[in-house]
């Protein structure tokens, strides 16, 4: 029957002529679609015919239907031109389509057999899918509805597609499948409420599998533009894609979320390599999948699609070019009008009088909106304008990534800041510069903050802009940032630093939210300041005291501090950095000395008393106070020494001996023959790698808790100590110690630390040949004891090969591994050892390492 269909010359040489006898043509058709559908239950059923094992048969029942729904394989013009015949295929394909039927039965072979469909086989199952969208338009929404439910939700349909039948891709662009499926997802009318609430009925992992074919199916899109010729040039096409990414992403949080565990709480029990620790069960060969899946996925971070959805910003490599021109503005005075050229100082000066003069009622000579226009180029843009929306809403999109696939936010920001952070630096070149009132929108952002103004969608592109900003500022290294300056010129980094800097002030101090809440403002926004922070103070870019805000320098605001008043607090907490440091160190005396008369040095913490041999400082000291609470500690200890001779010393130590006893005990500790620290080739001390190799692991742990509680009892008595430790060890201790992470590289601290090691990494990061020829994988070898340990810098890093895409993080997993995993137990005890005697929030009113260097040693204290 076939073979006459595909050969015959005329209708009357093929199976279709007993049609067209008056006689049997209606029993014959009533026959045809009896067969039809029991071809389709053949090659569908779940007990029926499997691929590799009845591939003879599945190919002829498949063959047959795509015979008899078309006359496109037809031999004969006469025959595939017949009107009656073309309306009959059409009746036989409806037929099979009724109530989904075709798409149903597709669906599930394509879930269950889809990895093991040859190309033929799977090339007859998309064209008869995609044969049911070209019925007529009565039918037309409700086939397509069902190829998006039933197709487009199995995993990996357009990984397998391209695969086996890259054709089919072009046949799909043919019918607009990309573009009508996005409609119907972003359609406002009803209809994709329907085909969302027909998604959830699909299992686990059917809203995952359809953001997967979607994202993949405009990634093919946007390669093959021939194939679509105006489609990417459509106005709604651009906003569909935005629109339906967002809702998909919802979508996959709310399919997740089945509170099983009671009210509030959810069984988080299964592990999801795309979502993380899930509540919702694997599907059957989803393991398989979901990594393809994933792959799909990271499609939306790649170049086409970011070049696509911020077509605005014009991503390319930043350079010095006629649009990045120095920051110049028209400034009216009192006197005259002239034009001039503002200086980093200038600006900051300019930026925090306007705020200063407002509060005191005076009226500025120049207002925010002034400030940091390019020169000729005074358009103010409103957050909600039009110029603005379209990369506003693709912040939303990316904004949503990030909070849904949280597990791969790393690859996010990293896809995000392609091509040399093109992305990051056009955003604030060619948005936040064109904003109006003041430098990066900011009056327009503060209003938002206030309530005064309404797009609050606006806020995602500020936390994108930041989010990626600060990952981009993270694994940048000084010679990228300091020496060639890309992304950002250093008169950019300064007006940057300059904007998120007040932002988080005025959202700290006039939110009325307790703790460290920050009305509203996107915590990615002061993630960004606190890299900023922290860049500039290892090496400035900055000038001086440009972190400072006058409102927090003003005796009042210091009234407040002392009393403890909220929004003061707040700030102490969150920003302390906008408050000069010897107002800190002096709130942070009070805090001790109000510790001291509230009652924590009582029976609790009285006097103890400890007999010390001059020879034996270090046993001696750990013997009796090691195993003192750091509530003891805070009271006075009376040091008594013995001489070599075994005579007591004259005199009981009234603060004076004690001090000694600190000072001697902390330099012996240092002393790298004891293998407790180390010191870096500028003297700076850190812990030694192999403290714990030499003393034992529990032994080890105890003599750095033990030397934690010295310097935390020196700190809270105020005793200066001759000690310097290395900025890696210092910014984890105190960055452990608030329950945040270091806001820096660690590839940045560890030449001082490692300098071959640094040169080699830094190698790797810059190679120009193929890095798989350096035959790296993700691991890291230890010599122990002359023993050779390989150490994993991600999980299965033997198997993981370094490549170009993945370098940069083999580069900085493996200055992590050797900064902070290496010390990671010798940091731990150190630190716990400390924060017994300084408490934590104490600790946070210093917010560098050189803060805290300078409240253990002392030296200046000006806010440089």
């Amino acid at each position: 029957m076939v073979h006459s269909m595909q050969f015959g010359e005329t209708v009357s040489t093929t199976f279709m002529s007993v049609v067209l006898d008056p006689s049997h043509g209606a029993a014959w058709i009533r026959g045809m679609k009896q067969w039809l559908g029991l071809c389709l239950d053949a090659a569908t059923s779940e007990h029926g015919m499997v691929p590799g094992r009845d591939d003879r048969h599945l190919a002829a029942v498949l063959h047959v239907l795509v015979t008899f729904t078309s006359t496109q394989s037809w031999c004969s013009p006469e025959v595939t031109s017949s009107p009656i015949l073309v309306k009959l295929c059409d009746m036989f394909l409806a037929h099979l389509c009724r109530d989904g039927g075709l798409y149903t039965r597709f669906g599930e072979m394509l879930k269950r057999h889809g990895a093991n469909l040859g190309h033929p086989q799977l090339l007859a199952v998309v064209t008869l899918t995609l044969r049911g969208l070209g019925l007529d338009a009565a039918r037309e929404q409700n086939m397509l509805a069902q190829f998006v439910v039933h197709v487009l939700c199995v995993p990996v349909f357009v990984h397998r597609i391209q695969e086996t039948s890259p054709e089919m891709l072009r046949l799909m662009a043919k019918k607009r499948v990309i573009s009508r499926s996005l409609g119907l997802l972003a359609a406002c009318d009803g209809s994709s409420d329907r085909v969302f609430a027909q998604v959830r009925t699909c299992g686990s992992n059917a809203f995952i599998s359809l953001l997967g074919n979607v994202i993949h199916l405009v990634h093919t899109t946007l390669g093959n533009s021939e194939d679509n010729p105006g489609l990417l040039d459509a106005p709604d096409f651009r906003c569909n894609v935005v629109t339906c990414v967002v809702r998909l992403l919802d979508e996959c949080v709310k399919d997740d979320q089945s509170e099983s565990s009671g009210p509030g709480k959810l069984s988080l029990s299964v592990w999801n390599p795309i979502l993380g620790w899930s509540s919702g069960p694997i599907t059957r060969g989803s393991h398989e999948t979901l990594p393809l899946v994933l792959t799909q996925l990271e499609r939306l971070w790649s170049l086409p699609i970011l070049n696509f959805v911020f077509e605005e910003l014009r991503l390319r490599d930043p350079v010095m070019d006629g649009d990045d021109r120095i920051y110049e503005l028209s400034v009216s005075t009192t006197s005259a009008s002239s034009s001039a050229v503002w200086s980093v100082s200038g600006i900051r000066q300019l930026l925090f009088n306007s705020g200063s003069s407002a509060a005191s009622g005076q009226q500025p000579t120049t207002s925010l909106s002034q400030v940091l226009q390019p020169q000729g180029d005074l358009s103010s843009w409103k957050l909600d304008g039009s110029e603005v929306a379209p990369v506003t809403s693709a912040a939303h999109m990316y904004n949503s990534a990030l909070r849904v696939l949280r597990q791969h936010r790393i690859g996010i920001l990293s896809g995000l800041c392609v091509m040399n952070g093109s992305l990051v630096a056009g955003m604030w070149r060619r948005l936040f510069r064109k904003l109006g009132h003041g430098i990066g929108g900011l009056g327009q952002w503060l209003d938002l903050l206030s309530g005064k103004s309404k797009p609050k969608s606006s806020w995602h592109l500020l936390a994108l802009f930041c989010d990626a900003s600060a990952h981009l500022l993270t694994i940048l290294d000084e010679d990228e940032l300091y020496e060639k300056q890309k992304p950002f010129r250093q008169d950019e980094l300064v007006a940057i630093a300059a904007f998120v800097n007040r932002l988080v002030f005025q959202a700290v101090y006039s939110s009325s939210a307790d703790d460290r809440e920050t009305a509203g403002l996107p915590q990615s926004v002061l993630a960004l300041l606190s890299v900023m922070y922290q860049r500039d103070a290892r090496r400035k870019f900055c000038p001086s005291g440009h972190w400072l805000v006058p409102e927090a320098c003003t005796s009042s605001f210091l009234t407040d501090v002392d009393k403890m008043r909220t929004r003061a607090k707040r700030v102490m907490q969150i920003i302390p950095h906008v408050v000069p440091h010897t107002h800190r160190i002096v709130l942070f005396r009070d805090l001790v000395s109000r510790d001291k008369s509230a009652g924590t040095c009582t029976a609790a913490t009285s006097c103890t008393l400890i007999t010390v041999r001059r020879g034996y400082l270090v046993e001696d000291g750990y013997r009796q106070l090691a195993g003192l609470s750091g509530a003891q500690l805070k009271g006075p200890v009376r040091v008594k020494f013995v001489n070599v001779q075994g005579l007591d010393e004259a005199g009981i130590d009234q603060d004076g001996v004690f001090k000694e006893f600190l000072e001697e005990t902390v330099k012996r500790v240092f002393d790298p023959q004891m293998n407790l620290f180390r010191a870096t080739a500028d003297g700076c001390l850190y812990p030694s790698p192999t403290a714990r190799l030499t003393a034992g692991e529990a032994e080890c742990d105890h003599l750095f808790e033990f030397v934690g509680k010295m310097l935390g009892k020196a700190v809270y008595e105020g005793i200066v100590l001759d000690v310097k430790f290395a900025q890696f060890f210092l910014s984890q201790v105190v960055s452990s110690a608030l329950g945040t992470y270091a806001a820096y590289s660690c590839l940045d601290e560890l030449p001082s630390l490692d300098p071959e090691l640094y040169k080699s990494l830094i190698f790797i990061k810059h190679y120009d040949g193929d890095v798989s020829q350096l035959e790296l994988t993700f691991t890291c070898d230890e010599d122990v004891l002359g023993q050779i340990v390989t150490h994993e810098l991600v999980e299965g890093g033997r198997m993981v090969s370094v490549q170009d895409d993945n370098r940069i993080l083999y580069v900085h997993r493996m200055a992590e591994w050797r900064v902070r995993r290496q010390l990671h137990a010798q940091v731990t005890a150190f630190r716990r050892g400390f924060c017994s005697l300084i408490r934590p929030d104490w600790l946070a009113l210093f917010s560098t390492t050189a803060d805290v260097q300078r409240l253990l040693s002392g030296g200046d204290t000006s806010d440089k």
